[in-house]
């Protein structure tokens, strides 16, 4: 679902080419009257013969502040405030002129005057045109200065809204045939395009302070309203004042006058705030439509994102099932139907542990998920409706409501009866094989061993080199056999294991005396710290075979630098360390150290020989004896196993040695 909502044209815009054509069109207007009184076109000056001339002062001032006015809509502000101070300086000059009646010697500075019909004052602007003048080049001045102040826009609106009551006030009196509106007293009077250019200059000022207030808050500026009673009220005044003065009859239409204006200020304001008001709300209410039509499409999105996991779920060959943190049953597919014979109104409401054939750690387990932890790859075995024992592998995560809160546990269980017979069968082909191949293997190695004796008759050195070769490779023959017959036995859960008590120490002191001329004949320090250590339980050649492994893997990917083996007492058992200065492991391949048949892609890895079975058969043989193995390790800084053998056979803790 979309939705499709038409915006009004930006008023921004519209304020903007409207300060810049009132600009264009002012400065033209005065270019205009400029090159009349160069040229002496009265046409240009007086419009028609016997009104009053646009005098040459008014339209240079013209001139100026159009100038100005287009550079504020450019956003110059340096040359806005330039002309407009100019423009301000010579309005105000001639009202000097104007209030004390002397002659500062501006109005004929630049052109002689010589038109004398319609003014009292040859050459001297009005001072109605004067005053609009200045407050036209304050208004510029203030356009270009911009306090700090948020509200700085309304004061130049101000003073344009004054200008433009000005010129409409003096074109209401060239239309109502009032001259007291376009000329006080006995002064020269504003001329008909003086008055056009002063509206058109107040309005774009009013036009441009509108577009700064827009473009800062992104709404019609509050002062609008205000704003334009204002200007209505002064150009009423201005009216009332120029009918005041007459007879009865003007004295009655200059009340009626006043009272109108005063109504309609109020009612133009009532109505532009009304109108500010209504678009806001408009706005809002724009706002909340779309955001409701997000909403509305969020959800709708969701649903079918729902309903397709629904029914991906449902159609899941898997068991899926949702229970409680107290193991309740809630949710059952198809899948779980299939796999253990149920249907999903027999088993809702009831304890998960109807499914399980093995006392499983229920509560343990929930207590991990309410934790937050996810419980991968559990295999078990699990209990079907008839009666049928199977073998399963299962997922469980957490279950999280809208606010983040674990709320129940979702678990997925995948039949693997099949594959555990198959791992079976193929465990025990695997054993039948090595030990059928052990029996020739020995004899092979026995008769290649005489033969290297001399039992057979004497040899020379080409021959005792080629049959060392045999005899070392049938050792290594022999090694990847056992591992093979380890990892059959561990599988079908038959290694043998002996229990006794072992002499931890003297354990590694062999380990170290079988591997010191190897770590030397490598350039290696080999260094030991082994203290007196209290006995552990357990097999001594299981032991013999997991250190082994660790320091023969050790020396083989250490090409410089030394191995380490460390050993001391922690809470409850024995703790050895095994490390080194080699090659290091990447992240990815710690994550798949103890993986049957890995091995990492570094050089000095593959150049060496191994089966990637020695540590999977080491940590089976350390979990038979409820130890645990560690490992840290960094590319580049070397490896780092800890090995916690427990005193008494069962598990112990400590903390890791420094």
């Amino acid at each position: 679902m979309t939705a499709s909502v038409r915006r009004p044209a930006n008023p921004e815009n519209v304020a903007a080419l409207v300060a810049a054509a009132s600009g264009a069109s002012v400065a033209v207007l005065g270019g205009l009257v400029v090159a009349g009184w160069l040229t002496v076109a009265v046409t240009l000056i007086q419009v028609v013969p016997g009104m009053p001339p646009m005098q040459y002062n008014t339209a240079l001032g013209f001139m100026i502040c159009g100038a100005a006015l287009l550079a504020a809509t450019l956003d110059l502000r340096r040359p806005t405030a330039l002309l407009g101070g100019l423009a301000a300086i010579i309005g105000l000059a001639t009202l000097v002129e104007t209030l004390l009646q002397s002659n500062l010697g501006i109005d004929d500075l630049l052109v002689e005057t010589y038109i004398f019909t319609g003014v009292s004052d040859p050459g001297r602007m009005a001072p109605n045109s004067a005053l609009a003048l200045s407050l036209g080049g304050l208004a510029l001045l203030l356009l270009a200065w911009r306090p700090l102040s948020r509200s700085w826009h309304r004061w130049p609106a101000l003073l344009g809204s004054i200008v433009v009551a000005l010129g409409t006030a003096a074109l209401v009196g060239y239309a109502a045939g009032v001259p007291h509106a376009y000329g006080w007293g006995n002064f020269n009077r504003m001329a008909l395009h003086s008055a056009v250019g002063f509206s058109l200059l107040g309005g774009g000022i009013v036009g441009l302070a509108w577009n700064k207030a827009q473009s800062e808050s992104g709404e019609t500026p509050d002062w609008l309203p205000g704003l334009s009673a204002i200007a209505v009220i002064s150009v009423t005044a201005f009216l009332w004042y120029a009918l005041i003065g007459g007879g009865e009859r003007e004295s009655a239409v200059a009340t009626i006058t006043l009272c109108t204006g005063l109504l309609s200020a109020l009612l133009l304001a009532w109505s532009l705030r009304a109108g500010q008001i209504a678009g806001r709300h408009a706005r809002s209410l724009e706002s909340a439509n779309l955001t409701l039509h997000d909403e509305i499409d969020t959800r709708l999105r969701a649903e079918e994102t729902m309903l397709q996991l629904a029914a991906i779920v449902e159609s899941s060959n898997d068991a899926i099932f949702g229970t409680t943190l107290d193991g309740l049953i809630q949710n059952w597919n198809h899948g779980a139907e299939r796999l253990y014979g149920y249907s999903r109104h027999e088993v809702l409401g009831k304890h998960v542990s109807l499914v399980h054939a093995e006392q499983l750690k229920d509560a343990d387990l929930f207590q991990r998920i309410a934790a937050g932890e996810r419980v991968s790859r559990l295999e078990t075995m699990n209990l079907t409706k008839d009666g049928r024992k199977i073998d399963v592998s299962m997922t469980i995560s957490p279950i999280l409501d809208r606010t983040g809160q674990i709320v129940g546990a979702s678990t997925i269980a995948r039949d693997i009866t099949d594959e555990r017979i198959v791992d079976r069968l193929k465990s025990d082909f695997v054993g039948t094989v090595s030990h059928e191949l052990r029996t020739p293997l020995s004899a092979i190695k026995g008769f290649l061993e005489l033969v290297v004796d001399g039992e057979a008759g004497p040899i020379n050195e080409t021959q005792r080199e080629f049959l060392d070769i045999a005899v070392r490779n049938s050792d290594r023959l022999g090694a990847l056999i056992n591992d093979l017959l380890d990892m059959s036995r561990i599988e079908s859960d038959r290694l043998e294991m002996k229990s006794g008590p072992v002499d931890l120490a003297a354990v590694l002191a062999d380990v170290g005396a079988t591997f010191r001329h190897e770590a030397y004949t490598k350039g290696l320090v080999l260094r030991e710290e082994v203290p007196e250590l209290p006995l552990v339980r357990g097999d001594k050649s299981r032991l013999i075979q997991v250190f082994c492994n660790l320091v023969s893997n050790a020396i083989k990917y250490t090409p410089k630098g030394e191995i380490g083996i460390r050993a001391a007492p922690v809470g409850g058992g024995v703790e050895v360390i095994v490390s080194d200065s080699g090659i290091g492991l990447m992240p990815q391949e710690r994550a798949q150290l103890f993986t049957k048949f890995f091995r990492g892609s570094n050089p000095v890895v593959t150049d060496s020989r191994g089966t990637g079975l020695g540590l999977v058969i080491a940590k089976a043989i350390l979990q038979a004896h409820h130890a645990t193995i560690d490992v840290e390790s960094e590319p580049g800084e070397g490896t780092r196993f800890r090995v916690v053998l427990p005193l008494n056979g069962r598990a112990a803790t400590g903390p890791p040695a420094a």
